[in-house]
C-alpha cells in the first residue's frame, strides 16, 4: 500500500518569510473592509464586497463619471458604480456602455 509519506516530496518554491505591506497609487481611494465584509461610501451608504477581503484593503481607480476599477493588490476584481452602490465583477459589466 503506498501512503503519503512515501511519496511526498518537499515543495521546490521558495516563500517569502513575511508578507509585504501593499500600497496602492496615491490617486486611488483605498478603504479598508469591515468585519461584515462591507465598505462605506460616503457618510451613510455602504456595500457589500464580501466576507473574504474582512480586515483588507482595497483600491478604488477612478474611470469617471462614479466609475471606478476596484483592485485588491495587483488584482482587478471589477467595478464600483458609485451611482448605484453596487461592484460589478469584470465578466458581468460593460462600464463603457453606461459611462
Amino acid at each position: 500500500m503506498v501512503t503519503p509519506v512515501s511519496i511526498y516530496e518537499k515543495s521546490k518554491r521558495s516563500y517569502p518569510k513575511k508578507i509585504e505591506e501593499w500600497s496602492y497609487p496615491s490617486e486611488y481611494r483605498v478603504r479598508n473592509i469591515c468585519k461584515n465584509g462591507i465598505i462605506r461610501v460616503g457618510k451613510d451608504d455602504s456595500i457589500f464586497v464580501g466576507t473574504a477581503f474582512k480586515g483588507k484593503q482595497l483600491g478604488f481607480g477612478d474611470i469617471g463619471e462614479g466609475i471606478y476599477h476596484v483592485w485588491f493588490r495587483g488584482f482587478l476584481l471589477g467595478y464600483l458604480n458609485e451611482h448605484e452602490l453596487k461592484i460589478y465583477d469584470i465578466m458581468e459589466y460593460d462600464y463603457v456602455k453606461r459611462v
